[in-house]
């Protein structure tokens, strides 16, 4: 699958996190668009409650680099502490051949060691078809 900013455009809802120092958090939303140019996207990332705690107004958008979006810069709670967010994409089917799409997203909070894998849906996958 192709990966332009268009195809990251969306609205995801982060269904799973593992890892330390979480940056991004099962439950959370994240608004990807619109496309600033063919290299910079605005976002919106928000709580569970749909509180924005992340803008691109604030903090920057995200870039396209190599087919996945990367953002570098400050923690929310503490500004001395660097935080990169790296962001794939990928396309699955069902057995039925519904596609969907998904995010797959890697968060690093200060040391290197520190980091974060979670993953996103713009929709729930359809339920398998029964045989």
């Amino acid at each position: 699958m192709s990966k332009t900013i268009k195809d990251f455009e969306g609205d995801w809802r982060v269904r799973w996190v593992t890892g330390v120092l979480l940056v991004i958090e099962e439950g959370y939303n994240l608004h990807i668009g619109p496309p600033i140019n063919d290299h910079q996207v605005d976002y919106v990332l928000s709580d569970s409650s749909g509180e924005p705690i992340r803008t691109s107004g604030e903090f920057g958008p995200l870039e396209l680099v190599d087919g996945s979006l990367h953002w570098d810069g400050p923690a929310v709670a503490d500004p001395n502490l660097p935080t990169r967010i790296y962001i794939s994409l990928a396309e699955g089917e069902t057995l039925d051949g519904t596609s969907f799409r998904s995010l797959y997203g890697t968060t690093l909070r200060g040391d290197p060691e520190q980091v974060a894998i979670w993953g996103a849906n713009d929709v729930p996958p359809p339920s398998p078809v029964a045989p």
